[in-house]
């Protein structure tokens, strides 16, 4: 499993060699026959938790490019996707039926039932699922790593040349990196100078590893590489036991930042609706205020308020409005008289 240029010491992502994909199934086929309980899907994390008599239970996650077999839980969002409720309706109570690594390809069939989980793990990596050879869903769509993910067309999988079947007689890094071995691998054969070592990357006995500077993450390994002597090993029994421990270490990070970001997006959206009651309670305060000084005007000033009333009632059995209007004109309190509605204007003061 190989680091990428440029990346930081925190395993951050990785990539399997073909090499490494070998052992990693190897180590799942023991579980072809088990009953997919549960799917779960969270972003670009898929975990499938599977149950088999005699075997017991175990989760296969797929965060592409990486997938592994372990007790990694994935944390379910509150809201599952539609990719997510698709593979549940289609996997969920179904049995794996098989599982295979195209040759010479970094991708992985399951079988279950007329379904066909595909593993990209290459590039961007994926998720695709077919029914009768056909794409019915993917996680992501489009061209993803030079494959092209198209909602009812095929997948153009090609098998490759094994690269234990490497016929050229003198191998350069960039050939064998380029056939899917990886450039770790090239320059562990290379160390021999023979193609007989090749062939013996595939089939030396699993010691996996975890390859550690300090507290930083080199490498995750099947087996003991000579390159890799001067570091500190942890040891594991099975590989994948090895990636799971690496990625529930990682995952540890990736929820906390997660919670954290969920919680500043809560506390964003609380503050946001504090400041909107704090603004509402304001303006409810500012209205209150103004109609208490409203009230306290009308009770200063209810006897001349009352005159005025009282005097254009009689008025207005002889006169018209306008007549009205134009004896008020100057009136030092009224300032006019909406007759429509049936209002009077008054200018008044505290007293």
């Amino acid at each position: 499993m190989s680091r990428k240029s440029g990346e930081s010491g925190n395993f951050m992502k990785r990539e399997y060699s073909y090499v490494e994909l070998t052992y990693l199934v190897n180590e799942w086929i023991p579980w072809i026959g088990a009953r997919i309980a549960r799917v779960t899907v969270a972003g670009d994390e898929i975990s499938f938790e599977l149950y088999k008599t005699g075997q017991g239970k175990t989760h296969l996650t797929i965060a592409p490019p990486l997938a592994w077999m372990g007790d990694y839980r994935v944390t379910p969002l509150q809201k599952q996707p539609p990719f997510g409720a698709q593979l549940r309706n289609l996997l969920e109570g179904k049995r794996i039926e098989d599982i295979r690594l195209v040759k010479g390809e970094r991708i992985i069939l399951v079988e279950s039932g007329e379904c066909t989980i595909v593993i990209q793990l290459y590039g961007k990596g994926n998720l695709v699922i077919m029914e009768k050879d056909v794409v019915i869903g993917a996680l992501h769509r489009g061209r993803i790593s030079g494959l092209a993910v198209v909602i009812s067309q095929k997948l153009n999988i090609q098998e490759k040349e094994d690269p234990r079947n490497c016929r050229v007689p003198v191998m350069a890094i960039e050939t064998l990196t380029a056939i899917g071995l990886g450039k770790t691998y090239a320059k562990e054969a290379l160390l021999d100078k023979t193609r007989a070592a090749v062939s013996a990357l595939f089939t030396r006995p699993v010691h996996p590893r975890v390859v550690l500077d300090g507290e930083t993450v080199i490498d995750v390994t099947p087996y003991a590489l000579h390159q890799y002597t001067k570091y500190y090993c942890q040891e594991f029994k099975h590989y994948n036991e090895a990636i799971n421990h690496v990625m529930k270490n990682k995952s540890t990070l990736i929820t906390t930042e997660r919670d954290l970001q969920q919680f500043m997006a809560r506390n964003k959206r609380l503050m946001t609706m504090i400041a909107a009651q704090e603004l509402n309670l304001t303006e409810q305060k500012k209205e209150a205020e103004a109609k208490q000084q409203l009230g306290e005007i009308i009770y200063e000033n209810y006897t001349v308020i009352k005159e005025i009333i009282d005097t254009i009632k009689e008025a207005r059995k002889k006169h018209s409005w306008n007549e009205i209007r134009d004896r008020l004109k100057n009136h030092p309190i009224i300032r006019d008289i909406d007759e429509k509605n049936g209002k009077l204007i008054l200018e008044l003061r505290h007293s």
